[in-house]
């Protein structure tokens, strides 16, 4: 049995946000929804990866009193964009 080496062992680990999220894989693209805290409420975003590189992201969509409401239509933009471009 061989070791990684650490180059190797962090390209193996599931990607996640600063919150833990995992990406949603889709179409080969890493979709994400992720929550912005503004003034008590949450920003939705949705960005969209590909290995290190922003393939596309949405700005601020809306704002949501709950965090997960926020994430879940940050995935749903996302969703979307690679349906209709990827």
């Amino acid at each position: 049995m061989s070791l990684l080496t650490s180059q190797e062992f962090r390209a193996t680990r599931p990607k996640r946000d600063a919150h833990g999220m995992e990406p949603e894989i889709c179409r080969g693209f890493e979709v994400w929804g992720h929550a912005i805290p503004q003034d008590g409420r949450y920003g939705a975003s949705g960005p969209i990866t590909s290995g290190p590189k922003l393939i596309e992201g949405s700005g601020v969509l809306a704002t949501y009193d709950t965090a997960d409401e926020a994430r879940a239509v940050g995935h749903s933009w996302a969703r979307a964009w690679v349906d209709t471009n990827g």
